[in-house]
């Protein structure tokens, strides 16, 4: 099951509403990656139907992302004009501060799929190289991605 939630301020009284409940068919692609997630243990995917409009603050942030918004709605127009193509983002903050809810209404608003994982779950894996091969490879794969590593400065300790 699937919904969207946002905040309501009604009188100085603060509340979060549920709305657009539904429930979501597994397709044949998100069966063949939740046999992979399952594997690996390593990544765990979705397809997010948070947006922006859902987060509440971080306004500059939001800002700063139409950018990668548009791109992704008419990657033709900006491939024939020559435009540079984004490779990343990296985000920064401390713990608690959204990162992760920021890069998943990235993916909800491009209407893209979302793999996330730890910095500690692939250096912990048995072959660590193999699985961040196998992330890439599935992102390309369901393209367009957005692949969200989340304290990724462990995999270097």
């Amino acid at each position: 099951m699937e919904y969207k939630t946002r905040y309501l301020n009604k009188n100085g009284v603060g509340t979060i509403e549920f709305y657009d409940l539904w429930l979501r068919t597994v397709g044949a692609d998100d069966a063949a990656l939740r046999r992979k997630a399952k594997q690996s243990k390593v990544f765990d995917f979705e397809r997010p139907t948070l947006k922006f409009s859902d987060i509440i603050g971080a306004e500059a942030a939001k800002r700063d992302f139409t950018h990668f918004i548009q791109y992704m709605h008419n990657i033709d127009k900006y491939v024939l004009e020559g435009a540079e193509v984004p490779k990343g983002v990296l985000l920064y903050g401390p713990p608690g501060t959204g990162k992760t809810s920021l890069a998943k209404a990235l993916a909800g608003e491009c209407d893209a799929l979302f793999l996330n994982t730890t910095g500690a779950n692939i250096r912990n894996a048995r072959d660590p190289i193999g699985e961040i091969k196998d992330l890439f490879k599935i992102a390309y794969a369901n393209a367009p991605t957005i692949l969200f590593i989340d304290e990724i400065d462990v995999i270097a300790k």
